[in-house]
């Protein structure tokens, strides 16, 4: 077993590749989860480990059934503490993060299984040791080897680690026709580990592998029956052999039951469903279930035979509609398709049961009906990788789709006239077999509402997504809100926030799909946090819809590449942390920016105590068509600006948003500005740079012609920007009046021959003290012609120069 000083050794190089640049400096940082997992009904000593967490408060475990206690901080950057799992917790992943007094760690998960857990013999690093004579490695403590396997028994959960180069053993005793299933949790785990088992006789005779499937992706499982009566090794390794000291892995092991499949993969909810289990090695077998009465979810379904459970569920759809099952008889033309004459919605089942089969449904819909139909294969983690087409009541096609869904496919249909109509499946590699379940889901559009965070990070999928505030002080971040069929504006709505916390978010307007949120905390409130569930409601009563919140973290990534495994978290974790040694304050602006305008944001900060350092400042959220970066106050300033700009098409009104200030405390620490409007106008004028051409050397008037749009009083300053090196001209001034201006522009004989596309306008209003920088007359022209050489006269002879 890992003992505790082997696991800080191991838990650096996950630190290193678990934090991006942006988060190594985020507080606290978890690495590391020891153990990965237990069972049911089970108490465990567990070691969470990373940086910053001497001061580790409390656990945030996102769902019911397991309890924290006995937690202790800070020995070496390990919180220990012990998770009692109730005889009744859900088998299945558990997401948790650690609280501090300054922040909020990463997600990370713990998994509770079915069977009781082995933990591997041998100790992490116990190779490279066996070189030392001082400290040999007791030979028990060694890895497994094929002729020296650790002996298991059936129906147990294996705790194991795979080191580089490394392969685990393990013997089990069998008897002829003996079920034996294998099935492994490693990337699920949260960790790059592509797990491949193998099954032997005692001859070194494959009996069955895998390395990827459909159902558990990049985590190996295998499913036999035994040819004859005695011993059996099970080989596990990485597929390329690689691994680490912190390559973990679950293998569950024994004679239960590991379907491959469920038919039909739905219910309708508060239902009896009597389902096929399929693709376990002693064959299919049925099983009633009670389906739960909320539709909209997955139900995770536990395939039970023998008073044996599956390690882990099958996908299983609660919908509020009913089932059609595809018939006993032939459905692979329009002539035959199974029949369905109710009202929609409906769920369309069957099985591509063999290579180039397709099946056909024949449903009704009536004019003006706008239909969803979703086609569920991957997403119930079966080898189909549906397309879709629609057909008329005939057989004509009128849509097709292959992957819009993901690899699942799905079609939006209106429908234009009242009559049957057909839909058909097939495999995209027109593959097929028992295994290659499908689901058609066709109803008719409904509104939904989806919150999140967006990703703060590039390739980390954790940063900033939580919400910190510390005491006094407020915290910024931004919400995007995904619409579906309806266009209210929306009221954020956060459900039992730590005491002490307000939020501040103005309704978001129709249209758009992000805004700022600031979290504001007491000075004397509670250092506390919560789990909240962050919720949205339309503003038009009319509108009935629940928005959900979900954040989307890829526990598991490999670069640019698309995420090996995503777990997705449906509350915001928030918690009022310690005060931090500085405040931040923006001056609001008194006059507005215009759309291809800038505007220079003024900024203070407050510093306490013998804090000094660098502070970063920047933007919240820019809204539509407005651009921003940052700023850094140095430690000797107390004040900066931020420059924003307004592009053309910047949409015109008044947006709340902040400012989010960083500072490296032992630790970055985020901290918010006051909110305050940024109101986006249209230009005060219009401007047209005419085309203008000059000879190197001479002098040409610009003339730029206005156009006033909204009147402003005294003068406002004009400059012609753009010029080609070696061209000047002078600042000059306008007023409301004023329709045109002329710029001397002069040249010199270095300034460059050429057609010079660059030219416009920086007209610079002042109201109420403040300046409202317009940029205008982008691409206005001027042509340089190069100075003529003078000719030589008739003979050769040079002309004498003329003074």
């Amino acid at each position: 077993m890992m003992t505790l000083t082997k696991l800080l050794k191991a838990c650096g190089a996950v630190a290193a590749l678990a934090v991006s640049s942006a988060a190594m400096a985020a507080s606290p940082d978890l690495a590391m989860v020891y153990p990965r997992g237990a069972q049911r009904g089970q108490e465990v000593e567990m070691k969470l480990s990373g940086r910053r967490l001497a001061d580790a408060q409390d656990v945030f475990i996102y769902q019911p059934g397991i309890t924290v206690t006995d937690l202790k901080a800070g020995v070496d950057n390990v919180v220990t503490c012990k998770f009692k799992v109730a005889d009744d917790a859900p088998f299945g992943e558990y997401q948790l993060r650690v609280r501090t007094a300054s922040g909020i760690s990463e997600l990370r998960t713990f998994w509770v299984g079915v069977y009781p857990i082995v933990p591997e013999t041998a100790e992490v690093g116990a190779t490279a040791r066996t070189s030392n004579p001082k400290s040999p490695t007791p030979p028990e403590k060694l890895p497994s080897t094929f002729a020296n396997p650790q002996k298991i028994k059936n129906n147990i959960t294996i705790a194991g680690v795979l080191e580089l180069e490394q392969a685990d053993f393990y013997s089990i005793e069998g008897k002829k026709g003996d079920r034996l299933n294998v099935e492994t949790e490693a990337m699920r785990l949260g960790q790059i580990l592509d797990t491949n088992v193998t099954i032997y006789n005692s001859e070194r005779f494959e009996i069955v592998g895998n390395d990827d499937n459909a159902l558990t992706r990049q985590d190996a499982f295998v499913s036999c029956t035994l040819p004859e009566d005695g011993t059996y090794i099970i080989q596990i390794r990485e597929s390329s052999y690689l691994g680490s000291g912190n390559s973990y892995y679950r293998m569950h092991v024994g004679n239960f039951p590991r379907p491959r499949a469920v038919y039909p993969a739905g219910g309708k909810a508060g239902e009896e469903v009597k389902v096929k289990l399929i693709g376990d090695a002693a064959g299919v077998f049925e099983q009633t279930i009670k389906v739960p009465n909320t539709p909209g979810q997955d139900y995770p379904l536990h395939a039970e035979q023998n008073g044996l459970l599956a390690p882990s569920p099958n996908p299983f759809r609660v919908s509020s509609f009913g089932n059609v099952l595809e018939g006993d008889s032939a459905n692979d033309d329009v002539a035959t398709a199974t029949k369905y004459d109710g009202d929609l919605p409906i769920a369309l089942n069957g099985v591509i049961e063999k290579k180039g089969d397709v099946d056909y449904f024949r449903f009704k819909a009536k004019k003006g009906q706008q239909l969803d139909i979703n086609a569920f294969g991957r997403r119930l983690r079966t080898p189909l990788d549906p397309i879709i087409a629609l057909h008329n009541d005939k057989g004509s096609r009128i849509a097709e789709n292959d992957d819009s869904g993901g690899p699942d496919s799905y079609l939006r249909f209106s429908v234009p006239a009242d009559g049957e109509y057909v839909i058909s499946v097939k495999d995209h590699l027109k593959n097929g077999g028992p295994e290659f379940v499908y689901r058609i889901e066709i109803t008719e559009a409904q509104p939904s509402l989806t919150l999140s965070i967006p990703n703060m990070g590039v390739n980390f999928t954790q940063d900033r997504q939580w919400v910190v505030i510390p005491r006094g002080g407020r915290f910024g971040t931004t919400i995007r809100a995904l619409r579906k069929e309806f266009g209210s504006d929306l009221q954020l709505i956060a459900n039992n926030l730590p005491q002490g916390v307000k939020m501040h978010a103005e309704p978001l307007q129709q249209g758009m799909d992000m805004f700022a949120v600031i979290f504001e905390a007491d000075k004397d409130a509670p250092i506390s946090g919560k789990l909240v569930e962050l919720t949205a409601k339309p503003t038009d009563d009319k509108v009935q819809v629940a928005g959900k919140f979900e954040q989307k973290v890829e526990l598991a990534q490999s670069g640019n590449n698309a995420p090996y495994y995503i777990s997705t978290a449906t509350k915001l974790a928030v918690a009022v942390a310690e005060e931090v040694p500085y405040t931040v304050e923006v001056i609001q602006p008194k006059v507005p920016m215009v759309q291809n305008g800038l505007m220079d944001v003024k900024v203070k900060v407050t510093r306490k105590g013998d804090f000094k350092g660098p502070i970063t400042v920047r933007q919240i959220w820019d809204p539509p068509g407005v651009g921003s970066g940052q700023v850094t106050i140095k430690p000797e300033e107390n004040e900066g600006v931020l420059t924003i700009n307004a592009q053309g098409g910047a949409r015109v009104g008044k947006w709340q948003t902040g400012l989010l200030a960083s500072a490296d405390i032992t630790g970055a620490t985020w901290l918010a500005s006051n909110p305050y409007t940024l109101d986006v106008a249209n230009p005060y004028l219009a401007a047209t740079v005419d085309r203008a051409s000059v000879v190197q050397g001479s002098k040409v008037t610009v003339t730029v012609k206005l156009e006033q749009k909204t009147p402003f009083e005294g003068k406002a300053k004009i400059q012609l920007l753009g010029l080609p090196n070696e061209a000047t001209t002078v600042e000059k001034e306008i007023t409301k009046d004023d329709k045109e201006v002329a710029f001397e522009v002069q040249t010199t004989d270095k300034t460059p021959a050429a057609t010079h596309k660059g030219l416009l306008c920086r007209v610079t209003v002042v109201q109420n003290g403040e300046p409202i920088q317009h940029n205008l007359g982008n691409g206005g022209i001027l042509r340089v012609d190069p100075l003529k050489k003078p000719t030589p006269p008739a003979g050769g002879k040079p002309v004498a120069a003329v003074k």
